[in-house]
């Protein structure tokens, strides 16, 4: 396996791991989603919108704008 590879594997390992965390019950799961969401509405989400989600969790912020604009837009979720 060369190195790359080998770097590859264990970010996608330690992100794995963390991810199990992102979707939890609690009052930082609320904290954070609650934040989310007041960082949403101050945004002029408008149809046929760009919006990038780059390396953002589970990309739940990225379902709400589509909420937001009834799935017209341009959405991309790098992670």
């Amino acid at each position: 396996m060369t190195n790359e590879l080998k770097h590859l594997k264990l970010n996608e390992e330690k992100w794995d791991k963390r991810a199990k965390s992102f979707g939890g019950k609690g009052w930082r799961y609320d904290y954070l989603r609650q934040a989310q969401n007041d960082v949403i509405s101050l945004l002029e989400i408008k149809e046929n919108i760009h919006f990038l989600d780059v390396g953002c969790g589970t990309g739940r912020a990225l379902g709400e704008v589509t909420k937001i604009v009834n799935g017209r837009g341009w959405f991309f979720n790098f992670v």
